[in-house]
């Protein structure tokens, strides 16, 4: 019998359709509003209220889940989760870019566009369930992601970080179509849930040019996590990139790699998992040793947190590895006690870059007396990323290191408790100069007190919040990320 083209009617459909509205809603306001001045920050706060709008239509609407397009595009547990996730990264991704708006000398309105259109990207990617619309979400994020990276057309390390990004995009995408074209040919299909269903019926072993397709999908998407060896690029890009992008690579894109990894390990290599738990086990000790090792020496606060990420992936794979309920289940909580973490270390640095001509860890020194708040935020922040109870990170490492544990991986939760203890090293070393470290004799750099707007003031302890009540208060987050392999079609269990 024939699937129907829509099973869960338009209301499956509303995030998409609201963000394409937005976008062109904002692309309209762009063209009748003459000050380009003006324009980026109207454009972020409507933006921004819009995605807070979809935000809250999202929660309100939960119950609408099903299928459209012969089951390619599914609202589920998995796609209302990182749905949220998404929207949230975008809506602190807007509030940067409005407090950005200085250091864009024109085109302050597009930059605003191109954070509405990745979103839409991202979302799309949540509910894909065929090869060829993964493809085309990821490639809208990826091309509004390229422009935004070296959208500082006067600065040397943006043009080199966007280059950059460009060709290893662009080896990427290669890898995935070229996979692609392996998985197509050896099941005669894109859709997941066909090419699970035929791999299911097999009672012969795998064959290699499947084997051989799937390993160069997930080595195209280890790109987009930074994972080793496929992380190169994370540090230059990070410290290229204008602040928001930045912000927006570690909290969005990483996110949107694992999203796809997800319900590919649900569905599509489902039957290979012995295979894959053994390489994702692998991969993520090289991971959280490479970053954590390589952010040490590092005196450029967003290269130091390029690192950082790489380190964060590798604690990502082993809930890959580790893929029982406990190991997804810890993976969802590590990402979004992640976003929050993140969120508040780069809001700091958006604040304190508008006084900063560089992003030196030496000019954060004496930031406890220029603004006792966002030093606190900072220092919350990488606590938190740092896994220091009672904060959110550590709730989020124990709960993924503990799956680890109980899925027999005991060499690799002893990597990630050994690097926890690095990573203190490097985050300390910034809370250090905030707090101990006295300022040095620079105009940029001198004593006076950084003034914040409300809404910056508001936005901090927004993402304090966060860091706290994912860290003291778990149980509503946990009882939503089991919900969500409920409400997932697949079991992807061992």
């Amino acid at each position: 019998m024939e699937q129907p083209v829509n099973s869960g009617g338009w209301s499956i459909f509303t995030t998409e359709i609201g963000l394409v509205a937005l976008s062109l809603g904002c692309l309209v306001l762009d063209i009748f509003i003459p000050s380009d001045e003006k324009k980026g920050k109207l454009l972020a706060a409507v933006a921004m209220a819009g995605v807070a709008g979809l935000f809250a239509n999202l929660c309100l609407g939960w119950q609408h889940f099903g299928s459209a397009f012969g089951g390619s595009f599914a609202q589920d547990g998995l796609a209302f989760f990182f749905k949220l996730l998404f929207l949230l990264a975008g809506f602190f991704a807007l509030f940067m870019a409005k407090s950005y708006q200085n250091h864009l000398e024109r085109g302050r309105g597009e930059f605003i566009l191109l954070i509405l259109f990745s979103l839409t990207g991202l979302s799309v990617l949540a509910s894909a369930s065929d090869f060829l619309l993964l493809f085309v979400s990821i490639e809208t994020l990826t091309v509004s992601l390229v422009i935004m990276t070296a959208y500082l057309r006067k600065e040397n390390r943006s043009i080199e970080a966007g280059l950059k990004y460009l060709i290893l995009g662009a080896l990427s995408t290669a890898l995935f179509l070229y996979g692609l074209s392996f998985i197509y040919g050896a099941t005669g299909s894109t859709s997941y849930a066909e090419i699970g269903q035929k791999l299911a019926g097999q009672a012969r072993p795998l064959s290699p040019p499947f084997l051989f397709g799937m390993a160069l999908v997930i080595s195209s998407l280890g790109f987009k996590i930074a994972a080793v060896p496929f992380q190169l690029w994370t540090p230059d890009i990070y410290e290229g990139a204008p602040t928001p992008v930045t912000a927006y690579l570690a909290m969005a894109s990483k996110a949107a790699g694992f999203a796809a990894l997800l319900r590919l390990m649900l569905t599509v290599f489902g039957p290979a998992q012995g295979v894959l738990i053994v390489l994702f086990a692998g991969l993520s000790a090289l991971t959280i040793l490479y970053g954590n090792l390589g952010a040490i020496p590092q005196t450029n606060i967003k290269r130091l947190l390029g690192y950082s990420s790489i380190g964060h992936a590798g604690y990502l794979l082993v809930g890959l590895a580790a893929f029982s309920h406990a190991g997804k289940e810890a993976l969802l909580f590590y990402l979004l006690s992640y976003l929050f973490s993140t969120a508040g270390a780069f809001l700091v640095i958006v604040a304190v870059s508008s006084h900063l001509k560089n992003d030196e860890i030496s000019g954060y020194a004496g930031l406890s007396q220029k603004s006792p708040l966002l030093a606190a935020g900072m220092l919350l922040a990488l606590l938190s990323l740092a896994g220091v109870p009672p904060l959110g990170g550590f709730f989020a490492k124990f709960y993924l290191l503990w799956a680890g544990m109980r899925a027999g991986f005991l060499w690799l939760v002893v990597i990630g408790v050994l690097n926890v203890i690095t990573s203190l090293y490097y985050y300390l070393k910034i809370v250090k100069t905030m707090y101990i470290d006295k300022p040095a004799s620079a105009p940029s750099s001198d004593g006076t007190k950084l003034e914040l707007t409300l809404s910056q003031k508001t936005i901090q302890y927004f993402s304090i919040a966060g860091i706290l009540v994912l860290g003291i208060w778990q149980e509503p987050f946990v009882r939503l990320v089991e919900q969500v392999f409920l409400l997932t079609s697949g079991n992807g269990l061992r």
